[in-house]
């Protein structure tokens, strides 16, 4: 007997989303509403899984902090907006300063990665880019598959800068040292 799915409220705090079934979920929270996330594809979860490989051969053995996967929440704003880049980073300096959490992670990462999907609009992106910014975010990556490109959104400088497989990822204040043939991303 298949059991029925409780309705979900119109709109949601962070709260109330985290005790639902979509909270514990591929979803997202967006301004109270759910916003369901399909399975990501090959080339997506290929993408994510090479840059979080990358990131942590210079994150773990320096010590810089905690890298964070694709299902983690953070809450983003005082919309209770529930966000999950597909990769996530909080420097060591910030982590010494926060207790663990039970639930999803209150703030923005100090980087955030967002690999383009095929259901992804650009105006989704931006949207997801803005919002990153003005939680405090800075440094997002939008990484295109499909373009195989990285466009940098620093959020320190104010800087966009868009890079292309002739070039390399660094990771400015926030990664010194970090450095990634752009090119890597996509094989």
């Amino acid at each position: 007997m298949n059991a029925k799915r409780a309705p979900i409220p119109k709109k949601l705090t962070a709260e109330e989303f985290a005790r639902t079934e979509a909270g514990n979920s591929r979803s997202e929270l967006v301004y109270g509403r759910v916003v369901e996330m399909a399975p990501s594809s090959y080339a997506h979860g290929r993408c994510v899984g090479l840059i979080h490989g990358f990131l942590f051969q210079h994150v773990h053995p320096n010590q810089l902090g905690a890298l964070f996967g694709a299902e983690t929440g953070f809450i983003i704003n005082a919309q209770n907006n529930v966000r999950a880049p597909d990769v996530a980073f909080i420097s060591a300096e910030r982590l010494s300063r926060m207790a663990e959490p039970d639930g999803y992670l209150v703030g923005a990462p100090d980087l955030a990665v967002e690999v383009v999907s095929k259901y992804d609009t650009a105006k989704m992106v931006r949207e997801k880019v803005n919002e990153w910014l003005a939680a405090g975010t800075k440094l997002v990556w939008v990484v295109d598959p499909k373009k195989k490109t990285v466009t940098v959104h620093d959020g320190l400088s104010n800087l966009v800068t868009v890079l292309t497989v002739a070039d390399t990822l660094g990771g400015g204040l926030i990664l010194p040292a970090f450095a990634c043939p752009i090119g890597t991303l996509f094989k």
